[in-house]
């Protein structure tokens, strides 16, 4: 199956349901590149704004959600760049809620072109 949106080819994409405490790994094969992603949860009661942020580790990335706690649904509006690789840009898309702790996302990868 082939997914376009925009001019956008879709790579990849996921629905993660994590429970309260947990994280989650994303793995997936782009051109060459095996991306990997590790997504963690972080509530912050110093700044409680609610948002996300992608940091670069050794072998991977850590996409994370800060204060993902809201039973009304949230979402990136804009794809946003992870990456790239032989030239070509990987944008992903995202959105999701929480229920009692519990988290859920749905996120799918692009090729930028």
């Amino acid at each position: 199956m082939q997914i376009t949106v925009g001019n956008r080819k879709q790579i990849a994409s996921t629905a993660l349901q994590v429970p309260e405490g947990e994280d989650a790994w994303i793995e997936f094969p782009a051109d060459g590149w095996n991306v990997r992603l590790n997504v963690r949860f972080v509530d912050n009661k110093e700044d409680l704004s609610q948002k996300f942020s992608l940091e670069v580790a050794e072998d991977h990335a850590v996409l994370i959600f800060q204060n993902w706690s809201q039973a009304l649904p949230g979402a990136l509006p804009v794809p946003f760049p992870i990456g790239q690789t032989n030239g070509r840009k990987i944008a992903m898309l995202f959105s999701g809620y929480a229920v009692q702790g519990f988290k859920f996302l749905n996120l799918s990868f692009f090729w930028e072109e």
